[in-house]
């Protein structure tokens, strides 16, 4: 129960942060309200997760799985696939991530890097983060089809069974720049 409260803390305190992150947003980041609103779309990734890379490359991970509205509700799925950046030194605590984001209205594809710091309170945990300029989507299909932006994400993953296995808590927001 203790677990499951940090957890649902960690992941309410995980979302006041990446909102409050969007009004602070970087100088020239923001398209101006002459070109409209951005479109965010929230979701959470979370749950046991098994790496599909497991046995290949080492400092690689590939996770599959279900996208969470906040209210709990699937509304899409999730490809998330990253290896041990090139251009950090080691240890591997930055990673080249792609992120497939399967929607109803269509597919979103970012790429950036991911942080992964071990958490002091917790052992086998790491606090996890995404963040612009470094995220970036790079390819839309359907009702996102031409559209850029950027992704944010913020998280604890508890990685004890790693690396076969993972329990991401994760929350996403993707900003969707205006239609052309």
């Amino acid at each position: 129960m203790r677990t499951l409260a940090a957890t649902v803390s960690v992941a309410a305190a995980s979302l006041a942060l990446l909102a409050a992150g969007l009004h602070a947003g970087q100088a020239g980041a923001d398209p101006g309200p002459e070109s409209g609103p951005r479109e965010v779309i929230t979701v959470r990734f979370a749950g046991e997760m098994a790496n599909l890379e497991a046995f290949g490359t080492f400092g690689s991970f590939l996770f599959q799985g279900n996208l969470l509205s906040p209210s709990g509700a699937v509304v899409g799925s999730l490809v998330h696939r990253g290896r041990c950046s090139t251009t950090t030194p080691p240890p591997c605590l930055v990673f080249e991530v792609e992120d497939i984001f399967r929607l109803p209205g269509g597919d979103i594809v970012s790429r950036g890097k991911q942080s992964a710091a071990p958490d002091p309170q917790a052992p086998g945990q790491f606090l996890v983060g995404v963040y612009p300029p470094e995220s970036r989507i790079v390819s839309t299909t359907g009702a996102f089809q031409g559209r850029g932006g950027h992704v944010r994400m913020s998280g604890r993953d508890d990685c004890t069974s790693c690396p076969t296995f993972a329990v991401l808590d994760d929350v996403w927001l993707i900003e969707l720049d205006p239609p052309a």
